[in-house]
């Protein structure tokens, strides 16, 4: 999905991210497994919104990360989410992704100039 249809969706349904990238022609696809950030360094990145995923693993199988996780040879279930949600692709083909969403926020912006006269 691209980021643009996405946003037509979330505009639709009165929803959204906390947030969000900026660039309107990426796939959530890379920007979920890449660990990318929203709009800002101090923003969290769009895959910390996500509460499950579906990865076709090598083996062909599909494997979903989420609440229902275990940990695995000593390796906690929140550890394997995390590693999941940012997998640059080493865990498999990523096919479905669910997000938290929340109400979409609207922020009125206004341009504002003041004359400045100097002594």
């Amino acid at each position: 999905v691209i980021e643009r249809h996405l946003q037509h969706f979330f505009i639709e349904n009165n929803i959204c991210f906390e947030s969000d990238v900026i660039i309107n022609s990426v796939t959530y696809g890379g920007v979920v497994s890449s660990g990318s950030h929203g709009t800002g360094k101090d923003q969290k990145s769009v895959s910390d919104f996500l509460t499950e995923l579906k990865i076709v693993n090598g083996q062909g199988q599909i494997v979903t990360y989420g609440p229902q996780t275990q940990s695995q040879g000593g390796i906690s279930a929140a550890d394997i989410v995390a590693a999941a949600k940012v997998n640059l692709g080493l865990f498999g083909i990523a096919v479905e992704y669910t997000f938290k969403v929340v109400p979409m926020k609207y922020v009125i912006f206004e341009s504002l100039t003041k004359k400045v006269s100097f002594f």
